[in-house]
C-alpha cells in the first residue's frame, strides 16, 4: 500500500518515487512521515484520488516543536472529491523545513494547511479553490485542530512563490497565525 511505502522510505531517510497513473487512497488518510522525499511523475502523471472526510494526506509533528520534518514533496495531484469543512488536500501540523513544489491539489475544503509551520515553503504548484467563500486555497493557521486565530506566533518564515490559484470564489491565501511570510 502507499502507507507501507511511506514507513519504509522514511525508516531509510531516502526518496519515494511514485510512478504515473492513479493512486487510490479510497478514504484512508496518507501520513508522510519525516526524513524523507516524496516525488511522482509530474502533475498530470501521478494522481492520488481520496473518497474519505479527513485530509487527504497529514504530515503531523509536535506543536510548538519546530520539528525538522526535512520533507520534499513534488511533482503529483491530489484530488478530493469529497468536500469536509476544516479539512484539506495536504495539512501539516508542526515542521519545519517542508518544502512542497509542483504539486496540484483540490476538491477539499482547503488546497494546503500550515498549522505551526516553519521555515517552508509552497512552489510553483496549482491550487485549486473549493468555491466558497470562507475557505482558503493555502491557510497559514495557529493553533491545535487548525484553532484560526489561536497565537499568532508559530506559523512563520513561509515562502509561497509562483502558484497559481484556480476558481471563481474563495480565498488564496489566508494567513491567520504568523508572520515574516515571503509571498511573490
Amino acid at each position: 500500500s502507499a502507507q507501507n511505502a511511506v514507513n519504509y522510505i522514511s525508516s531509510r531517510k531516502g526518496t519515494l518515487r511514485w510512478p504515473s497513473g492513479n493512486i487510490y487512497l479510497s478514504t484512508q488518510t496518507l501520513v508522510l512521515k519525516n526524513n524523507a522525499r516524496y516525488i511522482g511523475a509530474g502533475l498530470s502523471a501521478t494522481q492520488f484520488s481520496y473518497t474519505g472526510t479527513s485530509d487527504a494526506i497529514q504530515i503531523n509533528n509536535p506543536i510548538n516543536a519546530s520539528t525538522p520534518a526535512n520533507i520534499y514533496l513534488a511533482d503529483f495531484a491530489v484530488s478530493c472529491s469529497t468536500r469536509t469543512a476544516g479539512k484539506a488536500s495536504i495539512a501539516d501540523v508542526g515542521s519545519s523545513f517542508l518544502n512542497i513544489q509542483r504539486v496540484s491539489v483540490g476538491g477539499n475544503d482547503h488546497g494546503i494547511i500550515f498549522d505551526q509551520t516553519e521555515v517552508s515553503n509552497i512552489r510553483d504548484s496549482q491550487i485549486n479553490l473549493s468555491n466558497s467563500s470562507n475557505t482558503a486555497g493555502i491557510w497559514l493557521v495557529n493553533g491545535s485542530d487548525h484553532t484560526s486565530s489561536a497565537s499568532l506566533t508559530f506559523t512563520n518564515r513561509i515562502e509561497i512563490d509562483n502558484n497559481q490559484f484556480n476558481g471563481a470564489t474563495g480565498i488564496g491565501i489566508l494567513d491567520d497565525g504568523g508572520g515574516a511570510h515571503t509571498i511573490a
